[in-house]
């Protein structure tokens, strides 16, 4: 019995020692087990390092065994092609294992086979590596005998390196390798090298060069994992379709357009010029800088160009580009198209309002921040203008015409805030913008068809001059395009 006490460490003066509690304690007969030890222990009493557990019967194996009862043989020759060295062959015992070594060779103290008492090296044969002269069993004369180490196998009078997926002692074991994905395998230890599309122990598993970066693509491509390797495509969530020399190249959807968008047809209401049509005005209320100049208002023609003030009517009908000059235009699609054939829409975005002609519609346009948005990001990746900023955008967009080829051409005018910070802070205002494919502009987005979606171009940048820093500025125009009236002087032009 185990009786516990303590001492009261406060009640120094009485040495009072309070009983805590008590228990029986006892060990149980020799493979028994229980609370009265009264259940037999199911170990296999030889193979376990003690007997059971007195109380829970739980069998500790000696090595060599396993199982709940310790009955079952560990195969360490299975287990572990290894353990026996060169010139030598492991054989299972119960609980245990014993290398031997081939005839004519004996187990040495470091563990390694050498000849015996009886053999010698061989006279007749030229081995590689082991040749050993013995007498076999039941034999009267001594023969010469080539061994092979582990990993090889005799070709003649040579070891070479086990063949047919095989490997280890005498290249008895096969290897696991999947043989498709596999580029060799260790004779010695059979471990699988895969080709570098696939992996793990036997390369039967596909390597994902994609989620471990391990792949080379073209630019703006994305790596698509295959079985057994991978593909390079473009990335089209982006804006990249594959071209020639399977290179990506940069295409947009169009923007916004049709009746959907607000937008106003051309044959609704237009003025012809032969067989041309052409809009009325579209003023653009804060003016806009084109061919260093301010322009007030534009007009679409049904022939694929779009035209800035009043001295443009002069294009006519023509169609041969090379013979129009000193005309403020765009020429994104200048032929010779039928006007009653496909449509023609336009639309100018304004931060003062939707306006067609001379009417200004007042409404928030659902599409308005979408366009905006959209100008921005496309001026200011595909042109350089980093701090741009947009204040109107003005699209046309030619659909089915002759030779029914769609173009959408885009016309973004913002603030660039190429000025100082001193500036803007004194004017509130600041150097204007366009987006457009003509030159002396100050950046380029042409837009045509292919396949439902349009490419750009490599930009055109050229210096825009304010009209209100021109020497030809006056009082007037100041006014008109956003210099600041009660700091305009004489000479020193402010906007």
């Amino acid at each position: 019995m185990l009786i516990v006490q303590y001492q009261d460490s406060c009640d120094h003066e009485n040495n009072f020692i309070e009983f805590i509690s008590s228990f029986w304690t006892h060990e149980c007969p020799p493979n028994m087990y229980g609370d009265n030890c009264s259940t037999p222990c199911s170990c296999v009493v030889n193979n376990t390092i003690r007997g059971c557990n007195s109380t829970t019967g739980y069998c500790p194996c000696k090595p060599g065994w396993i199982g709940s009862d310790c009955s079952v043989d560990v195969d360490e020759c299975s287990q572990n092609y290894f353990l026996c060295p060169d010139y030598s062959r492991c054989h299972n015992l119960p609980g245990s294992y014993e290398c031997r070594c081939k005839p004519g060779l004996v187990l040495g103290s470091n563990n390694i086979c050498i000849y015996d008492v009886n053999s010698t090296i061989c006279t007749t044969r030229n081995c590689s590596h082991m040749c050993v002269n013995y007498i076999p069993v039941n034999k009267t004369s001594p023969v010469d005998q080539c061994y092979c180490p582990i990993g090889k196998e005799l070709a003649g009078d040579q070891c070479i390196d086990c063949t047919n997926w095989k490997y280890g002692p005498d290249c008895e074991r096969n290897t696991g390798c999947i043989r498709d994905h596999t580029a060799k395998y260790n004779s010695y230890n059979g471990q699988c090298s895969c080709y570098p599309n696939w992996t793990n122990t036997n390369c039967e598993y596909d390597f994902n060069e994609c989620n471990y970066r391990m792949y080379t693509c073209q630019p703006h491509a994305l790596c698509s994992n295959t079985v057994g390797g991978y593909e390079c495509h473009c990335d089209q969530q982006y804006g990249y379709i594959e071209v020639t020399n399977k290179t990506c190249e940069h295409i947009v959807p169009y923007y916004p357009y049709g009746k959907e968008a607000g937008d106003k047809l051309l044959s609704d209401d237009y003025i012809s010029i032969g067989s041309i049509h052409v809009s009325k005005p579209i003023h653009f209320r804060t003016g806009a800088v084109f061919s260093n100049q301010y322009q007030t208002s534009a007009f679409v023609f049904s022939n694929g160009v779009i035209g800035f003030n009043d001295n443009m009517f002069t294009i006519g009908g023509t169609t041969d580009i090379s013979k129009v000059t000193n005309l403020n235009i765009v020429a994104p699609y200048l032929a010779n198209i039928n006007p009653n054939q496909g449509q023609v829409y336009y639309h100018l975005y304004d931060k003062f309002g939707d306006q067609f002609g001379d009417v200004v519609e007042r409404f928030d346009n659902p599409k308005m921040a979408e366009i905006y948005a959209r100008a921005q990001k496309d001026v200011r990746e595909y042109h350089g203008f980093a701090d741009f900023k947009v204040n109107n955008v003005f699209i046309t967009t030619w659909v089915r015409v002759q030779p029914f080829s769609p173009h959408n051409e885009n016309v973004a005018k913002g603030d660039s805030q190429k000025v100082t910070e001193e500036t803007r802070e004194e004017t509130n205002s600041s150097t204007n913008a366009f987006a457009v494919d003509v030159p002396d502009v100050s950046a380029s987005i042409s837009q045509t068809e292919q396949d439902n979606v349009v490419s750009y171009p490599k930009p055109v940048a050229e210096d825009i001059k304010d009209i209100c820093n021109s020497a030809s500025a006056d009082k007037r125009n100041s006014n008109l395009y956003g210099c600041k009236k009660a700091e305009f002087k004489t000479g020193d032009r402010v906007c």
